[in-house]
């Protein structure tokens, strides 16, 4: 899988890619968790641009500090994440 426009799809498109790979820090996933920080930050591995990208979350919204855009494919990875984790953007609250 490749980023063709990087959007919010492609970004689901590597969840769930990551979700059910073997080695989840695998290169071969085009981008993998590193750290899920108290529901507030999502911190990202990009195989393709071969570094780390930091997403913050605000009032349950994500944002790629990386791209500078709240609809690119970390931001898609990221709502992904933030499903798995259940969180609650009013309460700050995560579960899993």
């Amino acid at each position: 899988m490749s980023f063709k426009c990087n959007i919010v799809e492609e970004g689901r498109a590597a969840f769930v890619q990551w979700l059910n790979s073997n080695d989840r820090k695998s290169k071969d996933n085009p981008i993998s968790l590193m750290q899920f920080i108290n529901g507030k930050q999502a911190l990202l591995y990009d195989s393709y641009l071969y570094k780390t990208v930091l997403v913050e979350i605000k009032d349950g919204a994500p944002f790629c500090t990386n791209c500078n855009l709240n609809d690119c494919a970390h931001v898609g990875f990221t709502i992904c994440v933030l499903q798995l984790y259940n969180c609650d953007g009013e309460r700050n609250r995560c579960e899993m």
